[in-house]
């Protein structure tokens, strides 16, 4: 049996020497990463205007260390990239327009633990 899916926010923070082409494919490649640890069940909840800051909802079967590990064994990843994974719990809140997008996605995907 496999484990229940858990609602995660992902945070990543690119090295931040990287060329904006550098931090453009960094970003692509660990978008790849999420979408394959939660069979495409995410979103882009908000990024930086040069993308070396991300914060991604995410639903997965995978532990948070399984996430960060996945993450950081990305041949997209360098070793001064950032990772922090949270689990996202029953309670939640937010305002403002432009958490809007997030806001709804938790509303309509977050995995309810029984």
């Amino acid at each position: 049996m496999s484990p229940e899916p858990r609602t995660y926010l992902i945070v990543v923070s690119i090295h931040k020497t990287a060329s904006l082409a550098e931090l453009a494919d960094a970003f692509s490649g660990i978008k790849v990463v999420i979408e394959r640890l939660s069979n495409k069940d995410y979103l882009l909840a908000f990024r930086s205007k040069d993308t070396s800051l991300a914060g991604f909802f995410a639903n997965s079967q995978k532990s948070a260390r399984e996430i960060r590990m996945a993450l950081e064994g990305s041949t997209e990843s360098v070793s001064d990239d950032a990772f922090l994974i949270l689990e996202v719990g029953e309670t939640y809140t937010g305002s403002g327009h432009v958490f809007t997008g997030g806001w709804n996605w938790l509303q309509h995907h977050q995995v309810r633990q029984s």
